[in-house]
């Protein structure tokens, strides 16, 4: 669920051409997200999880820099090895606005 409107405006310079303006705000966030991860190690091991979609940072050795990912969890880790940071639900917001500015040309 979310929420969208938008507000536009248009100047007619003359019978078919004019002069539009067009803002847009949208709201709309997502939270609580559930998945199911399924793998296979290159042993032939079958991995499978499911669980709460979270966001997470962990430190990289090979590249020397902390990096961001996500993945599935039953509950958040404690601790890890890979010194795991900054665990949270994973949440999709596609809020935003834009602003339009344009001519419009009818041709019938």
């Amino acid at each position: 669920m979310g929420f969208h409107g938008n507000v536009v405006l248009e100047y007619y310079f003359t019978r078919r051409i004019a002069l539009v303006a067009e803002l847009q705000k949208r709201y709309t966030r997502v939270s609580s997200l559930k998945g199911e991860v399924k793998s296979m190690s290159s042993e032939g091991f079958h991995y499978e999880e499911s669980g709460t979609l979270y966001y997470f940072t962990e430190w990289d050795h090979l590249i020397g820099a902390r990096y961001a990912t996500l993945d599935v969890w039953e509950k958040p880790p404690e601790g890890s090895v890979t010194d795991v940071r900054d665990t949270r639900k994973a949440v999709l917001d596609l809020s935003g606005h834009s602003f339009r500015v344009g001519i419009r040309i009818r041709l019938f």
